[in-house]
C-alpha cells in the first residue's frame, strides 16, 4: 500500500511539474525578453508550492499507512 501511494504521488507530481513547465515554456514565447525572468520565477514558485503540497500529502499518507497497516 505504501509503495502504491508513493508511486501515485510521484506520478501526480511529475505530471504537475510537466504541465507547469510546458505552460512556462509556452508563456515565455509570448512575453518580452526583459520579462522572461518573471516567467521562470513564477515557475519556481509554483514548483515550490506543489512540492510542499506533495510532501504534506505524502506525510499524511505515510502516517495513515503506518498507523493502520493492511495485512498481507
Amino acid at each position: 500500500m505504501r509503495q502504491t501511494a508513493g508511486v501515485v504521488c510521484g506520478i501526480i507530481t511529475i505530471l504537475i511539474y510537466g504541465v507547469a513547465l510546458l505552460l512556462a515554456l509556452a508563456t515565455q514565447q509570448q512575453v518580452q525578453p526583459d520579462d522572461r525572468w518573471k516567467v521562470w520565477l513564477t515557475f519556481i514558485a509554483v514548483a515550490a508550492v506543489f512540492s510542499a503540497i506533495h510532501h504534506a500529502l505524502w506525510s499524511i499518507i505515510d502516517n495513515q499507512v503506518m498507523l493502520y497497516p493492511t495485512p498481507l
